[in-house]
């Protein structure tokens, strides 16, 4: 077996040598000249190690990324990943058809064949989780290409930073990318301690998808057992499990376009503050001497004075009270929410709508106030009929506890919708017409025309109360649409 697997790495390196890949700086002049500076952009990162860039295509067609990738690969690059620009990128093999047709398509070049370094140093490092342990340890670190979070070619990653953080924050990265049900088969994570002067024939490789700090290389040859040892073994429970925040496309297109709106703002603003400033300078010129040559104390006072005549002119007393209570709301853990009944009880039935837009302006962007809305729905374990009830939802006969096992709010053509899966934890429904009672949570036990019209009340119900939490957070929405879990 182990002659089996020399054989093929013998055939595959000899084929891989034959080739090398054409140099950085003229693939990216070849691609300008081809498709035209108006259709790609060039982007280069650092610590690239001139192996690795990306393009920008402003629209991405199917004929493009032929004619793109065809070049590519005569010249011994390969795509490893894919997204919108200014976003993470995903894998590249799993999603490239998700990003035909669209605007800004960023796409991820590595070179197949890039230039070996020499390594100085006699030990590397590799981490590995318990279920690989073993084998690892009966043959040796084989080349793969499954895993990651990009495509590569098959390669073995090591990193020549010995140090404990780096070793958590790979194995935290690792363990973050993978499935809740991958991580539940997983106990430990294992770092191995790679002998170099075990491999002396073989090459090594900059890593350019790697963190610069992480000192990461690979090597395309197996690792022998006899070069590797276990030093430190890491428990997954000490690891930090981070939200999943994987966006879909038209989440991507949305926080994209706000990202840019507020690039767009910030640049904007700049120029109103060196204009004001050229202003204020322009100003300071036409006060008399008296003032111009005051000393810093007597400035600084007269600064602190404005100040206070400032606030006092412009200072909102309706907004302010908001903030404030937001920010106590916030203070006791709770999310702030637009309170339509306290509005009117506070007497501000005129100022609904300004008031509203001090909500929006105190939640932030449009994107962070539908993912909070989100996030609050999904969040909560349970909720019940009061909660309906609270809302000004009558609910009837209607006694249940539910869930949302699913909330998103997707804008597509200028058009924002609402998508909610729902399921009954437990609760009944007692009928007005004969008193009895009937178990929401035993389909079977009711007749089908009745529970069709119970379920079509109860959807009802759920979509009335979507949209008065919607409203509460502030999302401007075209219409819900509800189903069961």
């Amino acid at each position: 077996m182990i002659f089996i697997i020399y054989m093929k790495d013998l055939i595959r390196r000899i084929l891989r040598e034959e080739f090398i890949s054409v140099d950085m700086k003229t693939v990216q002049s070849d691609l300008i000249n081809m498709i035209g500076p108006s259709k790609i952009k060039i982007v280069n990162t650092i610590g690239s190690f001139n192996s690795s860039f990306s393009i920008i295509v402003g629209h991405l067609d199917q004929e493009i990324l032929d004619k793109i990738n065809n070049y590519m690969n005569e010249k011994g690059w390969f795509p490893h990943s894919i997204g919108l620009s200014n976003m993470n990128g995903h894998r590249y093999s799993k999603n490239v058809k998700n990003y035909i047709g669209e605007d800004d398509v960023q796409i991820g070049y590595e070179s197949n064949t890039p230039e070996g370094i020499n390594i100085t140093q006699t030990k590397a490092f590799h981490v590995t989780p318990d279920i690989f342990l073993d084998k690892i340890m009966e043959t040796g670190l084989t080349l793969k290409s499954e895993g990651k979070l990009s495509d590569h070619p098959n390669r073995i990653y090591l990193f020549l930073n010995g140090e404990e953080n780096t070793q958590k924050g790979i194995v935290s990265a690792i363990w973050n990318s993978l499935s809740k049900e991958r991580q539940e088969t997983i106990k430990d994570y294992y770092v191995l301690e790679i002998d170099l002067t075990q491999i002396p024939n073989h090459k090594f490789y900059r890593d350019p998808q790697a963190f610069i700090t992480y000192d990461a290389i690979y090597v395309d040859q197996p690792i022998p057992k006899s070069a590797i040892k276990v030093i430190d073994r890491i428990d997954t429970s000490n690891i930090e499990t981070e939200d999943d925040i994987d966006m879909t496309k038209e989440e991507e297109k949305l926080y994209r376009d706000e990202k840019k709106r507020k690039e767009e703002e910030s640049i904007e603003q700049q120029k109103k503050s060196d204009l004001t400033y050229d202003q204020f300078e322009k100003s300071v010129n036409k006060l008399p001497d008296n003032l111009k040559n005051m000393n810093i104390d007597d400035l600084m006072n007269l600064q602190e004075t404005i100040k206070k005549i400032l606030r006092e002119e412009k200072v909102n007393p309706v907004k302010k009270y908001f903030f404030d209570l937001w920010d106590e709301q916030k203070s006791l853990g709770d999310t702030p929410r637009y309170d339509k009944k306290m509005v009117k009880r506070l007497g501000f039935s005129t100022k609904q709508r300004d008031i509203m837009g001090y909500y929006r302006e105190y939640m932030g962007n449009v994107y962070d106030l539908r993912k909070e809305f989100e996030r609050y729905l999904t969040g909560k374990k349970e909720l019940t009929t009061d909660d309906m009830e609270d809302e000004g939802i009558h609910t009837g006969g209607y006694d249940f506890s539910f869930k949302f096992s699913y909330v998103f709010v997707r804008e597509e053509n200028n058009q924002v919708e609402i998508f909610v899966d729902f399921d009954i934890t437990h609760g009944s429904v007692t009928l007005m017409t004969n008193g009895e009672e009937y178990d929401l949570t035993d389909h079977e036990s009711i007749e089908d025309d009745l529970w069709l019209e119970l379920s079509s009340e109860i959807q009802d119900m759920i979509q009335d109360f979507v949209v008065a939490t919607a409203n509460s957070f502030g999302v401007e929405f075209y219409d819900v649409y509800v189903q069961w879990g």
